[in-house]
């Protein structure tokens, strides 16, 4: 096992990170702390609903697809529930690698998590399809969200987990920005189009899924959930359950 002066070198070689690993005790990543309030709010929400939904010994058996998995974060969550049968993919190389980092200090198998560069939009050519698909924070970096969303359902067996950044327009409208793939937090295309809500579940239910379901914000979740800015939704193959059922 590596020392803590060696895993901080090696996390500080592979820096910035978006998500927050503690290395080793009171050892974390560094610059990892900016988002980490935030992602452990939408960890709750996320996971959340996924608990209520498939209850905690529901994870094992499900094969898993984490897509633009960044650093990994979504993945482990997964895995940590019981989940063994987990692919994940990221445009970067140095995300990758990220990824890699974290799986070899957790001692967690290559068999269980598989880390690799790939793109949103060959996701037919890459992966079997997935019991569970989680699209966390990538629909609204991308050119064509059109085609992606239509690769997810092909993808998707069971239901994808989209949470997305949204425009606020009224209607059913995507807005047009450009976006610097330089910047880590920022996709590697540089257009793209941000959907609104209406847009988003447009383009999913067009897509094939059957339907789509959003999960309203509690109080306590950040404010871009609860004012509109963001949303978290459910999408499914066949009807989905009532997220009321669930506690939702």
């Amino acid at each position: 096992m590596a020392d803590d002066r060696s895993l901080l070198a090696e996390a500080e070689r592979l820096a910035p990170w978006q998500y927050r690993y503690e290395l080793a005790p009171g050892v974390f990543t560094p610059n990892s702390d900016e988002h980490h309030q935030w992602n452990l709010k939408r960890r709750r929400l996320i996971f959340g609903v996924l608990d209520a939904m498939l209850g905690r010994d529901g994870y094992a058996g499900l094969r898993c697809l984490d897509g633009g998995c960044n650093a990994g974060l979504w993945s482990f969550e997964l895995h940590q529930r019981g989940a063994r049968d987990i692919d994940a993919f990221d445009a970067r190389v140095e995300n990758i690698a990220k990824c890699e980092f974290i799986r070899e200090l957790r001692e967690i198998s290559k068999d269980e998590i598989r880390f690799q560069q790939a793109n949103l939009y060959d996701l037919e050519e890459r992966f079997e399809p997935a019991d569970l698909v989680m699209a966390l924070g990538f629909m609204y970096h991308l050119s064509n969200p059109i085609e992606v969303a239509r690769q997810l359902a092909s993808v998707t067996r069971r239901v994808a987990v989209v949470d997305s950044n949204v425009n606020t327009e009224p209607g059913t409208v995507c807005l047009y920005r450009p976006e610097d793939p330089s910047f880590h937090h920022n996709g590697v295309e540089p257009s793209v189009l941000i959907p609104n809500r209406n847009a988003l579940v447009d383009m999913l239910r067009a897509g094939g899924f059957r339907s789509v379901s959003q999960v309203m914000a509690p109080a306590w979740a950040d404010p871009a959930y609860r004012e509109g800015r963001r949303v978290l939704l459910l999408a499914f193959k066949e009807e989905g359950p009532s997220l009321e059922d669930a506690g939702f």
